[in-house]
């Protein structure tokens, strides 16, 4: 562990994957007495190079040094788990390494979600920011040389190919040191869930908040003239900076609606199901889980 000095280096890492989960569990687990979670939710700082070196088509927070890094956690009192939750480490080749290397007896958190339904979850997500306009289909095919639209394969479809990414991690760390998730357990039996998660960090699950708040489903802006203004980066971040959550929250209400989410094209989601199958083959060996409602028709 570096720092010995210091009593506020995390302990604790939700490292992905990208549209998981990751910042409802992070607000949640926020909530428990004995969790520090960081203010801000993704630091990125394992990351930082690799997403600098790629120029990513939006930008991300990245803190930069280890005095920045460490300074997020100077709220620490009383709580034994110290943690943040940056969906980019787990994609990356050589984060485990500098997560370990950074604190050898760091417990990790890996969420996985049905790579198909994964990848056009991030891919709306991205549309409504106003990220991508190229269709999901011409993204899904990859029949292009150009570098924006293999950065969109990579964000939407490449990493849900989570094989070789958590392997990575449990080759790295202990076994006992790592915990993979499948997000349909969370959001189907979130009780159960949370109390393995618990157990895993050795915290009282007796704690936890009654209330779970569901964060970044699928919304659709009720007029043209909102969704233009919501895809704009910088009036984006002026009402972000400006409102506090609940203002936040009752902008949502007012402006945007849960509408029922789009339909995938049948033909886009059989491309992408023989995409991912012998992968997720290898990661049920991997994880010893059972998978194949993600692969199987029957």
């Amino acid at each position: 562990m570096k720092n010995n000095s210091s009593n506020y280096i995390p302990n604790f890492f939700i490292v992905g994957a990208p549209k998981a989960g990751t910042t409802s569990l992070y607000n949640y687990l926020s909530n428990h007495p004995q969790i520090y979670m960081s203010p801000l939710k993704e630091t990125n700082y394992f990351s930082g190079d690799f997403i600098k070196r790629q120029n990513l088509y939006y930008k991300v927070e990245i803190i930069p040094n280890e005095h920045e890094y460490l300074s997020l956690f100077k709220g620490v009192s009383t709580e034994k788990i110290i943690g943040e939750a940056s969906p980019s480490y787990l994609f990356y080749p050589n984060i485990a390494e500098r997560i370990k290397n950074f604190n050898a007896s760091a417990k990790i958190l890996i969420i996985l979600r049905n790579p198909v339904q994964r990848a056009y979850s991030h891919y709306l997500m991205d549309k409504r920011l106003g990220y991508v306009k190229k269709s999901f289909e011409g993204i899904s095919c990859k029949n292009t040389d150009n570098e924006l639209e293999n950065l969109y394969f990579q964000q939407y479809v490449e990493l849900g190919k989570y094989a070789s990414q958590v392997k990575r991690y449990i080759e790295v760390f202990n076994k006992k040191q790592v915990l993979v998730l499948l997000f349909e357990n969370i959001v189907n039996n979130r009780q159960k869930t949370m109390n393995v998660i618990c157990e895993f960090l050795n915290i009282d699950s007796s704690l936890l908040s009654e209330e779970v708040k569901v964060h970044n489903a699928f919304i659709k802006s009720k007029n043209k003239i909102i969704e233009l203004i919501y895809q704009n980066g910088i009036a984006r971040l002026i009402i972000k900076r400006l409102l506090p959550n609940r203002g936040l929250d009752l902008v949502q209400q007012t402006f945007f609606s849960n509408n029922v989410k789009p339909e995938l094209q049948p033909k886009v989601r059989t491309i992408l199901e023989q995409y991912y199958k012998e992968d997720i083959i290898h990661l049920e060996q991997l994880i010893k889980k059972d998978l194949s409602a993600w692969y199987s028709k029957s």
